[in-house]
Parts: C-alpha cells; sequence; structure tokens
C-alpha cells in the first residue's frame, strides 16, 4: 500500500483466513466499503463496494504486470 501512497489504509495480513483466494494466486481482502484484489505478480485494484461500485485505485504489479481481475472474482466494480 505504501508504493501507492495509501500507507494510511490498515489491512488485514494477506494470510488472514478471511481473505478469499482464488487458484492463480489472487488474494481479495474486503474492507468495510472496499475490496482490493492482489494478484500474485504485485498488482491491485481496489474496488468502491458502495453504489455505483466504481474502481477506486489501480496499480501495476513487478515489471509492470497489468492487473488481471481473478476467473470467478464475482465483484460489482469488475466491468
Amino acid at each position: 500500500m505504501a508504493r501507492a501512497g495509501l500507507s494510511g489504509w490498515t489491512l488485514p495480513a494477506l494470510s488472514d483466513p478471511a481473505n478469499a483466494r482464488h487458484a492463480d494466486g489472487s488474494v481479495v481482502v474486503s474492507l468495510v466499503s472496499h475490496a482490493i484484489v492482489f494478484n500474485a505478480g504485485g498488482a491491485f485494484r481496489i474496488f468502491d463496494l458502495l453504489p455505483p461500485g466504481s474502481v477506486y485505485f489501480e496499480l501495476a504489479g513487478h515489471n509492470g504486470a497489468a492487473f488481471v481481475l481473478p476467473c470467478g472474482c464475482a465483484l460489482v466494480a469488475a466491468r
């Protein structure tokens, strides 16, 4: 989060059992009004869960790897 200038955000550990895990290695961290999807390559996207469910922030991963929504990830803002 510090890499994105969001060091003020407090998150549970990626290893927290409450986080959803996907076959591609992505992890979904659910917060009160946001969800953050971290790809295995370091890219991540923050979704606003309140209507209209827009993308709040996105950052590429290692070597510029683009964010990819994991298959089966049913976030409203996946469009």
